[in-house]
């Protein structure tokens, strides 16, 4: 049998799944697993369902790559993926990505289609005894630190998730924490970014910027001072990876010694009181936890800067719009602007050439994303505790060029953006 583990993943094809494959079997070099399967809802092949970009393809070439579609959410369908391919070791390290990342959805969806589907693989990750279990946390809290004049949030700080997707995504640790004898750490991660992702506030940046150079206007946004901490998705896999291994070799008991925080409760009772696995709200629940963001310290204003002078255009502030924007809602706001961004990117596109024949994205933006919102994190823990280094130190203006290019060899970007 090979040293190196069997690595299962679920969910996150649209997230984090993919940057985690490339990293453990890269292009150059030595596979780190002996085996990876990836499981999820949607397809891949023969015709990818989602966007998928154009090198996890390649990827499943390889034969050490799996794919399987297959939903979660059935109990049946969670233990068949457990049991590995033939020939083939048990899986002793799982990432979990999974969880709707759809802003809109209600408590009820929510409740199962982030907690108990988590809750599900959780349980038979530990029938199993896997030696990691790593849970992919998204950057779903408010953040009151929004300014760089303050200390950016540790994993200590007990912050209010935000709107009904951030609940649940933080109710779903509370019920993985609560699970006996699972080698359970947490991963959080900050505002990602990097080539082949979709699911990320970069991308709409890049898609103002070529509707204002379009329109010949000004790159104008609300809140240049807000912190917007970034992370490639080079360090989102990596840094996955270091704290696999890391709880792997010290166990779950050790690791909430070293490392573990309270997952205090942030919920309405009442939204779980049937909810199976829930812990309740007086159940102290610890884990290990860490933040994964780069150094950058970054703030809107600050990518605003860079994705204009990739678009060469200036860049301005809505400061005098701020006092009549306090007066709207934000679906006012936002069905205004989608109105005129969504027009000019349709015209962006149909003056491709070539043409752009996979509609995978849209200029469309939800309402929450106009809103006074940050993502400010240290990320001091996990390189004092694990030792980790930063692949990607700070986000730069080429390395969003390298994001640009790589939407546009994908054939999902048009050339006169």
């Amino acid at each position: 049998m090979s040293s190196k583990p069997a690595v299962l993943i679920c969910g996150g094809i649209n997230t984090f799944s993919r940057a985690i494959a490339e990293f453990l079997v890269p292009d150059v070099g030595e596979p780190l697993v002996s085996y990876l399967r990836i499981v999820d809802k949607p397809s891949v092949a023969p015709t990818p369902s989602c966007y998928v970009g154009s090198k996890f393809p390649t990827l499943l070439e390889t034969g050490i790559v799996e794919y399987k579609q297959t939903n979660l959410l059935n109990a049946s369908n969670v233990t068949k993926v457990f049991d590995p391919a033939e020939g083939q070791a048990p899986f002793s390290i799982v990432f979990d990505c999974t969880g709707e990342i759809l802003y809109d959805r209600k408590d009820d969806f929510q409740a199962v289609n982030t907690a108990s589907l988590s809750y599900g693989i959780g349980l038979e990750a530990a029938r199993r005894k896997v030696a990691a279990y790593v849970r992919l946390q998204q950057p779903y809290y408010e953040c009151p630190a929004e300014k760089t004049d303050k200390p950016a949030h540790t994993e200590k700080d007990t912050l209010k998730p935000e709107s009904v997707r951030g609940t649940w995504f933080h109710e779903t640790l509370r019920l993985l924490a609560g699970i006996k004898d699972l080698n359970l750490a947490i991963l959080r991660v900050g505002s990602v970014y990097g080539p082949h992702t979709l699911c990320a506030e970069l991308t709409y940046c890049l898609i103002l910027g070529a509707v204002y150079k379009k329109a010949e206007q000004e790159f104008r946004f609300l809140y240049p001072a807000n912190r917007i901490n970034t992370v490639h998705t080079d360090d989102v896999a990596a840094a996955s990876w270091a704290v696999a291994q890391w709880i792997a070799k010290v166990g779950r008991e050790e690791g909430n010694k070293i490392a573990g925080e309270d997952i205090y409760f942030a919920i309405d009772k009442e939204l779980v009181k049937d909810l199976k696995g829930e812990p309740g709200p007086k159940e102290k629940l610890v884990a290990p936890f860490f933040n994964i963001v780069d150094d950058a310290d970054a703030t809107q204003g600050k990518i605003a800067e860079m994705v204009a002078s990739i678009y060469g255009i200036k860049t301005g502030t809505y400061n005098l719009f701020l006092g009549t924007l306090a007066k709207l809602s934000l679906n006012d706001v936002a069905s205004e602007a989608n109105e005129q961004h969504t027009h000019t990117w349709h015209q962006l596109i149909q003056e491709s050439d070539p043409p752009v024949t996979k509609g995978h994205v849209s200029a469309f933006m939800e309402p929450h994303l106009f809103g006074k919102r940050a993502v400010a994190y240290s990320a001091a823990k996990i390189k004092n505790v694990l030792g980790y280094t930063l692949r990607r130190p700070k986000i730069t203006k080429e390395a969003i060029q390298e994001v640009l290019d790589s939407y546009k060899a994908d054939g999902i970007w048009p050339n006169t953006a």
